[in-house]
């Protein structure tokens, strides 16, 4: 295996049962993403036009939609106002062939039996001067929702307007900005950061050969635009990209650079330095295909990147990808309370309590370690005579092993994880510690080679980590021909095979199915 790197990873999350959306919108609720609308609603199946993914199980949840489902519309906004509450505001209502200024309220609970999601929807009336808008940009600050851009058919010239709606008063206003204020534009894309929203890129409606590569920000206190005067990698022209702000920085994905043409290209912007400089970013993985008009999502060390479309290779994008920057840079010291606690990693110094594995002897801190695994918990709880006492002999575990665990527990990262991660894996799904389950995961998906895949498959299969079976199957598919020559096909069981052959008939499927889509 590889060692590992301080780039951030891509991982991808194989899902053949989505359905292809650009043009939608997606909001984490709790540990949930909701999906909603998206272009070409033809190509979808019949029913609500919206899903829910479940980030820790990698699932799609069920749910139950009280009412008639709203209709089908793209190029919206979505607004997370209450921990359970997204607004949608605007976006193209396919069918009618019509803007919308629509304001629908979007409520998801626990179904009784806590196995599916209910999802309550409302459209709400508002006051005052607004008017039908998409591919417009929409962010939330202290009680309002400011909306910035977009166009008003898709015959019009995009604006650049920008409207307050008082989220308590459900009040309409149009701002008067001043300062430095962007020209007329659409699918740009924005970010909001303490008391500022980032505005970068778009295009003109009509023009579809102006594309901007501008970066603005709104001062909300005073309503003042400022253009930021960029120097560095500086991302060319292009729209439909995603934006999103992780530690103190802006982070680019994809984007149309042309009519036809997309890109799966990754920057980075500094928010606090005061160089302005963009940086073009390598990752580590396979990378997503080019993209424009997806939806991203951030989730804890990194983001999620959901469907799109990629129109050089005229396809309607269902996957999922999940880019992993807890190796970046921008990880490395966000704690000092974690640093601190990692200085008492294996030291004797106030130790409480000793584990004998394979005759070697590890000092740790009850309290520290049952914070962190709840498998600790229990064993300190069982009220047995191993608990009690000052050593506790682990069986059937590798000291290695053992102390890989404790290193992360106490250090929250594993140094030497690469001779050690396969068995670590097995070892933190036996004990149900999903935390370090998944930071073994993400390391095995991302490090998977011919020397490993039948040892990687077999365990995926054996313990059912859906994802890394997806993972281990796809990297037999990309492999086939190496591995048949190497003759490694010939140890893989008869199930493995024939899900490797369902899948390989999915693809084959997909690709006869696609057709050309209709210009960005």
């Amino acid at each position: 295996m590889k060692s590992r790197s301080q780039k951030p990873s891509w991982i991808q999350i194989d899902q053949s049962d989505n359905e292809p959306r650009y043009f939608h919108t997606s909001t984490l609720i709790d540990n949930y993403i909701f999906t909603f609308g998206g272009a070409e609603r033809h190509q979808r199946k019949k029913g609500p036009d919206m899903t829910i993914f479940d980030v820790l199980t990698y699932q799609w949840k069920k749910f139950e939609l009280k009412g008639d489902p709203p209709k089908a519309r793209y190029g919206h906004t979505a607004c997370k106002i209450q921990e359970n509450k997204v607004l949608i505001y605007g976006g193209e209502i396919e069918t009618d062939d019509v803007t919308t200024s629509e304001i629908l309220i979007i409520t998801l609970t626990d179904s009784e039996d806590e196995e599916g999601i209910v999802i309550n929807w409302k459209t709400k009336d508002a006051q005052g001067e607004t008017r039908a808008v998409y591919n417009h940009v929409a962010e939330l600050y202290q009680g309002n929702m400011y909306v910035f851009g977009g166009s008003e058919s898709k015959t019009s010239h995009a604006t650049n307007d920008l409207y307050k709606l008082d989220l308590e008063e459900y009040q309409w206003t149009k701002c008067q900005a001043t300062g430095d204020i962007p020209s007329a534009r659409s699918r740009h894309r924005s970010v909001i950061y303490q008391d500022k929203i980032f505005i970068f890129g778009g295009r003109s409606q009509l023009d579809t050969n102006l594309r901007m590569n501008d970066l603005f920000f709104l001062d909300l206190n005073n309503l003042s635009w400022k253009e930021v005067k960029c120097a560095g990698e500086i991302p060319s022209p292009r729209n439909g990209m995603s934006l999103i702000e992780y530690r103190d920085t802006l982070y680019l994905f994809g984007g149309a650079i042309s009519e036809y043409n997309c890109v799966n290209e990754l920057f980075t912007f500094s928010l606090k330095e005061e160089k302005n400089e963009w940086r073009r970013e390598k990752a580590k993985n396979k990378l997503p295909n080019t993209r424009a008009n997806h939806s991203c999502i951030p989730y804890k060390n990194g983001f999620f990147v959901l469907g799109g479309a990629d129109y050089e290779r005229k396809m309607r994008l269902s996957d999922i990808f999940f880019l992993n920057l807890s190796s970046t840079a921008h990880e490395k010291n966000h704690s000092s309370f974690q640093a601190d606690i990692s200085h008492s990693f294996l030291k004797k110094e106030f130790s409480d309590v000793s584990f004998v594995v394979e005759g070697e002897i590890f000092p740790a801190h009850k309290t520290i370690i049952a914070n962190r695994c709840n498998y600790f918990v229990k064993m300190f709880s069982s009220g047995m005579v191993e608990s009690q006492a000052g050593k506790i002999e682990i069986p059937d575990c590798k000291a290695p092993v053992f102390k890989g665990l404790l290193e992360y527990i106490y250090c929250d990262k594993i140094e030497l994880l690469e001779s050690i991660a396969l068995d670590l894996y097995i070892l933190a799904n036996k004990w149900r510690y999903e935390e370090l389950e998944k930071y073994c995961e993400s390391y095995l998906v991302g490090n998977l080679e011919n020397e490993n895949i039948l040892e990687v498959t077999n365990v995926a299969s054996r313990i059912e980590a859906r994802r890394l079976i997806d993972a281990a199957h796809d990297f037999i598919i990309k492999n086939l021909e190496e591995l048949k020559r190497n003759k490694e096909l010939l140890k893989f069981s008869g199930e493995i095979m024939v899900d490797i052959l369902e899948k390989l008939q999915k693809k084959w499927e997909s690709c006869k199915c696609t057709r050309r889509l209709p210009s960005e």
